[in-house]
């Protein structure tokens, strides 16, 4: 009894000080629940209209998708996924597994940067929006968008 007791009293210790660490960095994390404030604490807006007209895609698919993940255009809106410690940054909330893939693993919090890497991930997902999931869905973004 005394095992499963310190158990219970060792989650109950990492939960408090998970819970006291983790922060809405300034308003950036909205789910309160980012270890670190990887963008910083301050807000970054940027024109959505201008942000999707940066490639041949479906603009409309493009404002419907930046405005649902980036609290309207803040490219400093990070997430973190407390199940697998990933966070995902910025406009198009770049997942940290495709962090390598477009800025040399480190967090890409500049709106151009996040603009270059979702670019690679619509062209790696066959030109599509399928790679942004549910919101895509939320977005009605057809495959071929």
């Amino acid at each position: 009894m005394n095992k499963i007791f310190f158990l219970l009293v060792f989650q109950a210790l990492f939960l408090l000080c998970f819970c006291l660490a983790a922060s809405d960095c300034g308003g950036n994390c909205p789910g309160h629940d980012c270890p670190n404030c990887l963008c910083g604490m301050e807000r970054n807006m940027v024109n959505i209209d201008e942000v999707c007209s940066k490639n041949k895609w479906n603009e409309t698919c493009c404002r419907c998708i930046v405005q649902h993940l980036s609290q309207g255009g803040n490219s400093n809106t990070l997430s973190f996924d407390m199940r697998n410690g990933i966070y995902s940054i910025g406009l198009f909330q770049i997942s940290q597994t495709n962090w390598k893939l477009c800025s040399d693993s480190n967090p890409p919090c500049d709106p151009d940067v996040n603009v270059e890497c979702a670019i690679k991930l619509y062209e790696k997902g066959n030109h599509s929006w399928r790679l942004w999931g549910s919101v895509s869905s939320t977005c009605h973004c057809k495959h071929s968008d």
